[in-house]
């Protein structure tokens, strides 16, 4: 099977195995069928809505601008799954029964993401869980999510899904059997659920390790290790205080829904957001990533590598079609100064070349950050009628005398190639010549503190323009759901 396969394939192919097991024990299974709409859960059991907000502003769809009312419309009648998701989150903001009926049709989506996008949504807007809501619900992420929120499952019905899960060969449906059991709090899945948690761990390789890590973070409480034989060693370390915990959970006592940037935007601005979704889903995507794979760059490798699949699968569902190439530079005595993999559509393809890099080398400060940019713009065939992102990702400046190189090439870029370069400073601080590069480039520099929010700056800076906040929540917010 494929390495790169989609979720949607990945959960299509679990679909047979779970949907036998079901009909085996006259239970519905947690079957990951991605495409198949489901019966519109029936709109009971939700009011009193104004009760259940009385926190929140009285907004309600009726006293709504028509722009409003026309934009959520719009984005609830798009094909695309993140538009429809975008409408979910802009439905917390309002108070009223029309806008609730919105929000548990989104139950029935055919995609398991819009699902879980109005699953948060309802526990946000703290609208009483009617019983049929998730009685047809089969996609484990969906039902993950649902715990995650506060809504409640059979527990029965919970227990024979993740025991169909927890056998299966597949470690990524081992792994969120464990997080489903972790989420319910079950006393009967807890040692099952650990000692598969344990397996995991001990079995997974480099890409799967690199992949799991932010899951396995939440589940365990580790300090974020990336490689298999740093797992491996935290569990030996830690032995048997080795515990579950459920994942994140909105805190629904304070959570208001305007805390969100797409629910807090104007009416003017969340027309333009969705005006700018739609020229986005328009234009070809060309995003090229220049990173420094020096030994200092280690962690922020992983993690580009770690969130590849969730960025491409975003990216590609967001723009008319994404092409993503990577270029590699470390330094001039390395084993290599730059390595260029062309920009592709090929999802199989990428994934593997962004995972046989390794961090190594390096020592004085400077890099070959010219020669790396260079390669960027010379060496990857741009599309002429695309949207042309290139991210230099780095924590050294270039070497003496070829800053000011670096400057002119992104400013010819721009010219000629209508191409935008954004910076990503890796440990947080800034780096020379970063900034000369990205105002030239017509891009921005982001100082990036943390790795794990590596690739939601890479969305926000390649996708979002000037809705760049909204697109890394949003993108954060997809992680958190349906990862």
């Amino acid at each position: 099977m494929s390495a790169f396969l989609s979720h949607a394939c990945l959960h299509r192919l679990c679909a047979i195995s779970l949907c036998l097991v079901g009909i085996a024990l006259c239970v519905p299974a947690f079957s990951q069928t991605r495409n198949q709409p489901q019966s519109a859960p029936a709109a009971d059991a939700h009011f009193n809505v104004a009760q259940t907000q009385s926190h929140a502003p009285a907004l309600t769809l009726a006293s709504a601008s028509d722009l409003e009312r026309q934009t959520i419309q719009s984005l609830l009648q798009s094909d695309r799954w993140v538009k429809r998701a975008v409408a979910a989150v802009r439905l917390e903001r309002f108070t009223c029964p029309q806008s609730a009926d919105d929000l548990i049709k989104l139950l029935a989506d055919p995609s398991p993401f819009v699902r879980a996008f109005a699953i948060r949504a309802l526990a946000i807007r703290k609208i009483p869980q009617a019983p049929n809501w998730l009685l047809n619900e089969e996609d484990p992420a969906v039902i993950r999510a649902a715990l995650r929120n506060g809504f409640t499952i059979d527990s029965a019905r919970i227990v024979r899904g993740v025991q169909a899960l927890l056998r299966m060969d597949d470690l990524r449906d081992k792994l969120i059997g464990v997080e489903i059991a972790a989420a319910s709090s079950i006393p009967a899945l807890v040692e099952p659920a650990t000692q598969t948690a344990r397996t995991i761990i001990l079995r997974m390789d480099r890409m799967q390790a690199g992949a799991f890590s932010p899951r396995l973070c939440q589940l365990t409480g580790a300090p974020d290790p990336r490689k298999p034989y740093e797992w491996e060693n935290w569990i030996l370390k830690i032995g048997r205080r080795f515990k579950l915990h459920s994942g994140p959970l909105n805190d629904l006592a304070d959570r208001l829904p305007l805390d969100d940037s797409i629910a807090a935007l104007s009416s003017e601005d969340f027309a333009s957001l969705e005006t700018y979704m739609q020229e986005l889903g328009q234009s070809p995507l060309d995003l090229a990533i220049c990173i420094d794979t020096t030994a200092s760059m280690s962690d922020v490798l992983s993690a580009a590598q770690a969130g590849m699949d969730d960025l491409m699968l975003f990216a590609r569902n967001s723009a008319a079609d994404a092409r993503l190439g990577v270029v590699a530079y470390r330094d001039r005595r390395d084993k290599y100064e730059t390595l260029v993999f062309d920009l592709t559509d090929d999802l199989e393809r990428a994934r593997t070349q962004l995972w046989s890099l390794d961090a190594d080398g390096g020592g004085d400060t400077p890099e070959s950050v010219y020669k790396g940019l260079h390669h960027a713009l010379a060496s990857l065939s741009w599309r002429e009628d695309s949207r042309k992102v290139l991210i230099l990702i780095g924590d050294a400046p270039p070497h003496v005398g070829e800053g000011e190189l670096c400057v002119d090439l992104a400013r010819r870029a721009h010219a000629l190639l209508k191409l935008t370069t954004h910076c990503i400073a890796a440990e947080g601080k800034p780096v020379k010549f970063f900034d000369e590069i990205a105002e030239v480039g017509h891009g921005r520099v982001v100082n990036l503190k943390d790795e794990s929010d590596l690739v939601a700056q890479i969305v926000g800076l390649s996708l979002g323009d000037r809705f760049d906040t909204q697109f890394r929540e949003f993108f954060q917010m997809y992680l958190q759901l349906c990862r």
